[in-house]
């Protein structure tokens, strides 16, 4: 009951495509005309057959070559005649979705080079700098070294992970209490802040 369902299912979509000598010839020429991009998805999902279904839609038409071929046999088969057919299709569905997926990224790009655009024109520096030069000096950072201070820290934790002695039976061990024990305490904190935060301070101050 649920191959017949599933067959069902299939015949659903392959109704919506052409002619099956229709989508041959399209794939063979590369026609856009008569292959959307929807029948595309369509032939690829319903009527590529893997190398296992090929072999037994050709080996049944040799055994009862009068019988009724069900209609995604036919697509199956038709398709299947087509030399590298799986390599075929993906190719083309790569090349007609590609400039879409361009346009998409573009836009995202575009919208965030805005941001950045915001941030260089923003009227914060300038009134942080003039803080600054109240006090005689300049601005703490540059892009330069903002970047190293993230390239640093990961390189540095990463090294830790990697140099740390494994925790013996550590999937044994008592998990922490998300409400009496916190992640962020004091501890963490002055850490994190009056020791770690001063050092790359002293480092990163632009002079």
């Amino acid at each position: 009951h649920g191959v017949r369902a599933e067959e069902a299912k299939h015949l659903v979509f392959i109704k919506r495509l052409p002619p099956a000598e229709v989508v041959v010839q399209a794939l063979e020429e590369l026609d856009d005309e008569p292959l959307s991009a929807e029948a595309l998805e369509i032939a690829m999902a319903r009527a590529c057959p893997s190398a296992a279904e090929l072999a037994r839609i050709k080996e049944m038409n040799v055994e009862l070559p009068d019988r009724t071929v069900p209609l995604r046999e036919q697509y199956m088969a038709a398709v299947g005649g087509l030399p590298a057919y799986r390599q075929h299709l993906d190719c083309w569905s790569f090349v007609r979705g590609y400039s879409q997926c361009v346009a998409e990224r573009a836009e995202q790009l575009d919208e965030f080079l805005d941001v950045i655009d915001c941030f260089r024109h923003s009227e914060v520096p300038q009134v942080a700098l003039t803080f600054a030069e109240l006090f005689g000096c300049l601005q703490a950072l540059i892009d330069a070294r903002v970047l190293l201070i993230g390239i640093d820290t990961d390189v540095w934790t990463a090294i830790a992970y990697a140099v740390s002695p494994a925790v013996a039976q550590l999937i044994e061990m008592t998990p922490r209490h998300p409400r009496r024990v916190k992640i962020a305490n004091w501890k963490m904190l002055v850490y994190s802040y009056d020791c770690i935060g001063i050092i790359q301070m002293i480092f990163c101050w632009q002079k």
